[in-house]
């Protein structure tokens, strides 16, 4: 009983930390994309091409820029 509690608790601390390390990295990815956006004077299109970030990840990342 012990052991299983210890599992589901060692799952649930493991799917918040996999949550928390994707927050970073979109926050990263947003902080690059404005610095380039305002550096080099690039669309949001562009500076996401030079990131090579996925297609399936630009809408979130352009809702919350």
């Amino acid at each position: 009983m012990c052991q299983a509690l210890m599992e589901i608790m060692s799952e649930e601390v493991k799917e918040r930390e996999d949550a928390a390390a994707i927050a970073a990295t979109d926050a990263t990815q947003r902080s690059d994309l404005r610095n380039l956006m305002e550096a080099l004077n690039y669309t949001a299109e562009q500076a996401m091409d030079i990131l090579k970030i996925p297609q399936e990840k630009r809408e979130s990342l352009l809702a919350n820029l």
